[in-house]
């Protein structure tokens, strides 16, 4: 595939990704406090699929949609307050967790397991952007009100989509490659 369409191709990918992400993180199922989107399955297609500067172009686009007010973050969120309140840091974590992911799967593969594991660890340390930005943000907050409050309650739905993530990543990957 020539160059020019090589990069067209991830262009719109990126875009795609973007209006997958804003779908993702837009349908959400409130938990309590908490709020359940498929924001973070979005992200782990984004890292697993794209290459690594269109993956965080969709990323930028996202943050920058939201931050101008367009509802775009969970339930409907928009602008800045979003962006820097208390739970900004799950925001700007998707930045070093699609990079953790990348390097992971690169260090992993082609050894079993490696997509799952790079899954993780992009869950993790977006876990634990998060959970600091939190921390920081409501310094008074002990730890474990902050593990309890931004962290077990996605312990067992962010299973599960890393599970849908990782399925969905396998057939991509299988018709990657026949298309190539």
């Amino acid at each position: 595939m020539a160059p020019i369409f090589k990069n067209l191709r991830y262009l719109t990918l990126s875009a795609l990704f973007t209006g997958l992400l804003i779908l993702c993180s837009m349908l959400s199922i409130p938990l309590g406090d908490a709020r359940i989107s498929l924001q973070l399955c979005a992200i782990l297609l984004l890292g697993g699929i794209l290459p690594l500067p269109y993956a965080l172009c969709s990323l930028v686009v996202y943050l920058t949609l939201g931050a101008l007010g367009l509802p775009v973050f969970a339930g409907f969120g928009a602008g800045a307050g979003v962006l820097f309140g208390p739970t900004g840091g799950f925001l700007f974590g998707f930045f070093p967790a699609i990079l953790t992911q990348q390097l992971l799967f690169k260090l992993l593969s082609p050894r079993p397991g490696a997509r799952p594991l790079s899954c993780i660890g992009a869950t993790l340390c977006c876990y634990l952007c998060g959970a600091l930005w939190y921390h920081i943000y409501l310094p008074q907050a002990p730890l474990w009100s902050v593990l309890s409050l931004c962290i077990l309650p996605y312990l067992l739905p962010d299973a599960l989509k890393i599970l849908l993530s990782c399925l969905i990543l396998k057939k991509v990957s299988f018709i990657k490659k026949s298309a190539d």
